[in-house]
């Protein structure tokens, strides 16, 4: 398997875990966790899951993985990826 997928996979499944686990910790010492806190840390989680997206989209671009190798098509169909079938008509 090719290093940057193992070093997506060790990123997702062995440091986000373990800096999440921390992060709960300290917001759980907390006795009153603040509303600009919690929106802090709203923004950030939706900009990492961005962040994450766009970096396995761009690996596996890079790597010349095909829409039906990610899951993402669906076989036999001509043409038609799980995308197109879930976009409004």
């Amino acid at each position: 398997m090719p290093w940057d997928i193992l070093l997506i996979f060790f990123v997702l499944g062995v440091i986000v875990p373990w800096r999440g686990r921390a992060r709960l910790q300290q917001l759980l010492a907390k006795p009153r966790v603040e509303p600009a806190e919690r929106l802090s840390l709203y923004c950030s989680t939706i900009a990492f899951q961005w962040l994450a997206a766009a970096v396995a989209a761009w690996r596996a671009w890079a790597r010349g993985f095909s829409a039906q190798q990610l899951g993402l098509a669906i076989p036999g169909a001509s043409g038609y990826s799980l995308s197109r079938c879930a976009a409004p008509r």
